[in-house]
């Protein structure tokens, strides 16, 4: 990783090997190059790498916002989701607007995953586009965006 773009070919190759994989994540992450987010976004499909891609797709953070944004149309619903989970740790209002679209996914996690990113961000558009959450058929959604808002209007409050 403090090599930088040089080593991005050798640790994308490193990728196949199981025993190191998370450590080639790791170094990926830090190295601020377009040919890292390809092979990132592609270990979001991995349940033992999943949160390693995610925390180095985080750490590049602007850099991985559109190709982060892209993944939330992704088939593989764990792209998806940990997709939603790195907008909402890299905190950009850029990211806003996909967010609430993911508002209307059929997954609850992901929908509850989304509610929670847009709070993090703190742009008043998520705080309205969450509010028909509150009818969600999901009672965990239902209730965790009932302590979004419940803070969010308590942040404001005291502001």
């Amino acid at each position: 990783g403090m090599v930088g773009p040089p080593a991005v070919e050798l640790l994308i190759k490193q990728l196949r090997d199981w025993d190191i994989r998370k450590y080639a994540i790791k170094a990926l992450g830090k190295i601020r190059d377009e040919r890292v987010l390809e092979p990132l976004i592609a270990q979001l499909r991995s349940d033992e790498f999943k949160e390693d891609a995610t925390d180095a797709l985080v750490e590049l953070g602007q850099p991985a916002m559109e190709t982060l944004v892209k993944a939330l149309k992704d088939k593989d619903e764990n792209v998806r989701k940990q997709a939603v989970i790195a907008l909402g740790r890299i905190q950009d209002p850029a990211a806003v607007d996909a967010l609430i679209e993911m508002l209307q996914d059929r997954d609850w996690f992901t929908r509850l995953t989304a509610a929670a990113a847009l709070e993090k961000i703190g742009d008043e558009r998520g705080r309205d586009a969450i509010k028909p959450l509150l009818r969600d058929p999901d009672l965990v959604v239902k209730m965790r965006v009932e302590r979004i808002l419940a803070a969010w209007k308590k942040k404001t409050a005291t502001a």
